[in-house]
């Protein structure tokens, strides 16, 4: 981009204070000297190391997880979440970074923004690290899907976005289920996985079950919000619980030097792999199928987290995510 690439991040609403989340999205600064950051969060919750120079737009308000979708597109229009969405829809930005509600930002994405000629509604995806290569899965709690046409909606754009910004030249898309065979689930996949095999630029690979999703089956995995999400902080929660057990039998004391050297080493590769699965490094999902680039980040991100998120947004923009998914349903 020959202007920077400016990016807005809501810091309302998580459990980290906001003055250490701004200095984690700053820390992205490093990898994108080109850009430029808004911070929107309650200016008096700031410590007296954050910069001057930062633009801060002072705002009190946040979407609660409880409020209702009447309270989210008309009662909170003083969020903060309100205030990154108008800045992003009027252009004044480029990217958005929420730590907000996940439904709020997918219900003001579809108000505010547009989406792709034949699709209802966006999806968050997000790109995993599989045996052999990356794959995407989508959506990751964004919708609670009723109808088989959503999921082949979301077929479509994960497909959209494996080939356009992943450069799969043709993405295998597989059904996240209980099981492998046709009759297996409910009569929601059934009818989906039906819909998708009579889709001729759409190779349908079948259903495919939470423990094979690494395994190289299928370029995109589909699902709905609900069950997509358990997934993913199902993978989360077992990293974590795998990296404390680990490193506890790592600190058990012995005067053997050569336990000592083999614990050592151990240490050092099991930390190098951890660091490879730190959801933390790999934090923000992005949502498509908005015109516009809008990455979530969970609301009990850590500094490194806030990093990533922000990291994610400026790489979007630059990638001009939005405009290619866009012009892939235009050639449809």
């Amino acid at each position: 981009m020959s202007r920077p690439c400016r990016i807005a991040v809501d810091l309302l609403g998580a459990e980290l204070p906001a003055a250490d989340l701004l200095n984690g999205a700053t820390d992205a600064l490093k990898q994108h000297p080109n850009c430029e950051l808004t911070f929107i969060c309650d200016q008096r919750t700031l410590n007296e190391s954050v910069s001057s120079s930062q633009r801060i737009i002072h705002c009190e308000h946040w979407v609660r997880e409880q409020d209702t979708l009447r309270e989210v597109l008309s009662e909170r229009r003083t969020s903060s979440m309100h205030i990154g969405m108008h800045l992003l829809k009027e252009a004044a930005v480029d990217g958005f970074v929420s730590v907000g509600s996940t439904g709020a930002l997918m219900a003001l994405g579809r108000f505010l923004l547009h989406t792709p000629q034949g699709i209802d509604r966006p999806a968050v995806i997000k790109e995993f690290d599989g045996r052999q290569r990356s794959f995407w899965m989508l959506d990751l709690g964004a919708n609670i899907v009723r109808k088989p046409s959503t999921l082949h909606q979301f077929a479509r754009l994960g497909m959209a976005y494996a080939s356009q910004v992943g450069k799969v030249k043709k993405p295998r898309v597989a059904l996240l289920n209980i099981g492998i065979e046709e009759r297996k689930g409910p009569a929601l996949l059934r009818d989906a996985a039906e819909m998708l095999e009579q889709t001729r630029k759409l190779d349908f690979v079948g259903f495919v079950e939470p423990n094979r999703i690494f395994d190289d089956i299928a370029d995109v995995v589909v699902t709905d919000g609900y069950a997509g999400n358990i997934a993913l902080k199902s993978v989360e929660g077992t990293v974590n619980f795998i990296r404390d057990e680990f490193l506890n039998e790592l600190a058990e004391d012995s005067d053997d030097d050569a336990a000592k050297l083999v614990r050592k080493s151990a240490r050092k590769r099991f930390r190098r792999l951890m660091k490879k699965l730190d959801s933390q490094r790999h934090n923000g999902a992005s949502f498509v199928g908005l015109n516009r680039v809008v990455v979530k980040s969970h609301n009990s991100t850590t500094e490194a987290g806030m990093t990533a998120a922000v990291d994610q947004a400026v790489r979007e923009v630059e990638l001009r995510v939005p405009d290619k998914i866009e012009k892939f349903f235009n050639k449809e």
